[in-house]
């Protein structure tokens, strides 16, 4: 299983200036960017996201008809379904990893349970840690981190 997630420090990031203040959009524009770094080699993509109800009204249709573009030529887009993360196995298991990324990343030292299963996790994909962001070409478990 190959794994991706994005990580933004918010304190950076200048919604008036690039979002329009739109908070909801800025969430749906680094979506595109964790996505758009993996997928080519002519592959068929089937999407899979967390079902937001403050964001459905436009966000995962604008997301699907910019990936679309961008799959133009070098990969297929089949789906980009909205679901319920709790009764979708792959959205669970996503969901693990990224609450033990953000364990990690933002050092919290609360819970023994959590941090032996961040060590268990960054072992079982060869990595000394979740802390710390990837090269977009890291494959299997990437961490890519960006900043406005």
């Amino acid at each position: 299983m190959h794994f991706r997630c994005i990580v933004v420090d918010k304190t950076q990031v200048d919604h008036d200036k690039f979002f329009q203040n739109d908070r909801q959009f800025g969430f749906w524009v680094f979506y595109w960017h964790c996505l758009k770094q993996w997928m080519g080699n002519s592959n068929t993509y089937y999407v899979s996201v967390d079902f937001k109800p403050e964001s459905m009204h436009s966000g995962p249709r604008r997301l699907r008809q910019v990936l679309e573009n961008e799959c133009v030529k070098r990969c297929w887009l089949k789906s980009l379904d909205c679901v319920d993360s709790r009764e979708n196995l792959f959205c669970q298991v996503a969901d693990l990893l990224i609450g033990a990324v953000g364990y990690e990343q933002n050092a919290i030292r609360g819970s023994e349970i959590k941090r032996a299963m961040c060590e268990y996790i960054a072992r079982s994909y060869g990595r000394a840690n979740l802390a710390g962001g990837d090269q977009p070409g890291q494959v299997r478990f990437n961490i890519f981190k960006i900043w406005s």
